[in-house]
């Protein structure tokens, strides 16, 4: 007799391995879909650059957006793209021996 531990190891490795196999993007070019929605959601951290006029300040963020994907022929998509983000950018100038702040 198998024990109840394994056996329920067997089901759950079988059922990710259903999972993936039928949920991948490779099996969704097989399934030919007119439409595709994806959503996407991230966070912008904090960048600096220094330039030659003086620094630039990026400020973190959330950010999210979708695409969507529209199957005009085989090999053709039209896609519509959204995306919002949020944030300041702030760029401080040099001048003499002070730093000057502008938005």
């Amino acid at each position: 007799m198998i024990n109840p531990v394994f056996q329920k190891a067997n089901i759950i490795l079988l059922a990710s391995f259903f999972f993936i196999l039928f949920y991948s993007p490779v099996f969704a070019q097989y399934k030919q879909q007119q439409i595709e929605i994806t959503p996407f959601a991230g966070y912008f951290l904090t960048s600096n650059l220094s330039t030659l006029d003086g620094d630039l300040v990026i400020d973190h963020n959330f950010n999210y957006g979708g695409v969507l994907d529209i199957r005009v022929s085989d090999d053709l998509f039209i896609e519509l793209l959204y995306l919002s983000c949020y944030t300041i950018a702030l760029i401080q100038k040099f001048v003499s021996s002070r730093n000057i702040s502008t938005r």
